[in-house]
C-alpha cells in the first residue's frame, strides 16, 4: 500500500474530512489531497503522523511474497487511480460495516 493510500483509508476508517484532518495534522488540505491522490508521495514519517492524527498506530512488516498478491498487483496495473481509490474505498465501507456486526 502506498502512502497516500493508507492516510486516505486511515482519514475514511476514523470518518474525517480532508479539511478536518488537515487542522489535526497541522497541515493543509491541499497537501492531504495531493498524498491522496498520489501526486506527491509522503514519506514514512509523514504516514506515520498523519495516521496517528487520524487515531491509528502504523504498523509495517516484512513478510515473505503471496503469490495472490502478484495476481492483485497485476489486475491494479490496469485499474486507473480513481478505480483503485474507489475500490480501496469500498473495501473500508465493507470492513467497517463488517466490524459493527461483528
Amino acid at each position: 500500500m502506498r502512502g497516500g493510500m493508507a492516510i486516505r483509508a486511515a482519514r475514511l476508517r476514523a470518518g474525517l474530512s480532508q479539511r478536518a484532518l488537515a487542522m489535526r495534522a497541522g497541515t493543509t488540505q491541499n497537501a492531504i489531497s495531493r498524498w491522496e491522490r498520489g501526486v506527491v508521495e509522503p514519506g514514512l514519517d509523514t504516514v506515520a503522523s498523519i495516521v496517528a492524527a487520524c487515531g491509528f498506530e502504523l504498523r509495517l512488516s516484512i513478510t515473505e511474497p503471496d503469490p495472490a498478491d502478484a495476481a492483485l498487483h497485476t489486475v491494479a496495473e490496469t485499474m486507473t487511480a480513481r478505480e483503485r481509490l474507489d475500490l480501496a474505498a469500498g473495501w473500508a465501507t465493507l470492513a467497517a460495516r463488517a466490524r459493527v456486526v461483528t
